[in-house]
């Protein structure tokens, strides 16, 4: 969930819409057969980009968000040519036949959003309709990313994952829950490989998130806990950073872990509409890449980590 979106999500025409939405809009696509395969990616500051090649020396770029959507923002349409609004735009579009041109797998959930953003560094974004049905292996050490329908050599330290499910318990929304341990406490935690914060300069950097209340929790019990007041500047008021020591995921310890302040309401909205339980916040790219290597097995509902 990026920096611009969960901000959207707080209004109330847009949760609205998007759950009426979201019922009518997914769509499964048949099954694929992948890899395990590398696909052309970047990382950068603890986020993550798809770099699908368009022409020589020009290439599509998507932000990848395991709590975000499919979106397409100018910049990829602009690329790609006029693109159908409806809802087999990929189908309609250059985009489909860009992804199978470079064998690069196509969402299980074929919905695509287009999003006027801001000032994106991305063409676009991969969400949770792109993610599931498949495993991922993002190595943060050697900045790779690959995917499959099995995993090619998963790591023997492993932890549920969490989705909402049907009656017939196959997921629906695609977003995955985590739990961690944090100052003695288990936290549900949305597992969100996008979430960012924007600094003082500009910057933009992967972080991770917790709902007001708990951070008033943490101050109470932590007066030396560092918290960098109002150094979010992804939108105002500006939010504070606290800094979390150590953290638990799984059998690893991880730490020290920057959690980004955000209203509590921002999750209550997510628990309610799209999570199999409440979340108090977000574990994104920044704890994620201390773990260095890690795999998301979506079909088992796993997350794999290097012992």
């Amino acid at each position: 969930m990026n920096r611009r979106m969960d901000h959207v999500m707080c209004s109330p025409l847009f949760r609205a819409l998007y759950v009426v939405w979201s019922v009518l809009a997914w769509s499964w696509s048949s099954a694929q057969n992948y890899g395990p395969q590398r696909l052309p990616c970047r990382y950068n500051a603890g986020l993550v980009t798809l770099m699908v090649p368009i022409t020589e020396g020009d290439t599509l770029s998507f932000y990848l968000d395991t709590g975000g959507i499919n979106a397409l923002y100018p910049s990829g349409v602009r690329k790609i040519g006029k693109a159908s609004r409806r809802r087999d735009a990929w189908d309609r579009t250059k985009l489909g036949s860009l992804f199978s041109t470079h064998d690069i797998p196509l969402p299980l959930v074929r919905d695509l959003h287009f999003v006027k953003d801001g000032q994106p560094t991305t063409d676009g974004m991969l969400g949770r309709g792109w993610f599931a049905g498949l495993c991922w292996q993002f190595d943060h050490r050697d900045g790779t990313l690959e995917v499959g329908n099995t995993l090619k050599d998963p790591p023997v330290d492993s932890i549920p994952i969490f989705f909402t499910v049907d009656v017939h318990g196959a997921p629906t929304h695609h977003l995955p829950r985590v739990d961690v341990v944090i100052d003695g406490d288990t936290l549900s935690l949305l597992l969100d490989t996008g979430a960012q914060a924007s600094t003082e300069g500009g910057s933009v950097i992967a972080t991770s998130f917790i709902t007001d209340s708990v951070f008033t929790v943490w101050q109470a019990r932590h007066p030396h806990w560092v918290v960098n007041d109002r150094a979010d500047r992804s939108f105002r008021p500006w939010a504070d950073m606290i800094v979390v020591p150590t953290m638990r995921i799984g059998g690893q310890e991880v730490g020290p872990v920057t959690f980004t302040v955000r209203e509590k309401r921002n999750f209550e909205v997510l628990s309610t509409h799209f999570m199999d339980k409440p979340v108090v916040g977000a574990l994104g790219g920044n704890a994620l890449g201390l773990l260095e290597r890690f795999s998301l097995d979506y079909p088992r509902a796993k997350m794999y980590m290097m012992r």
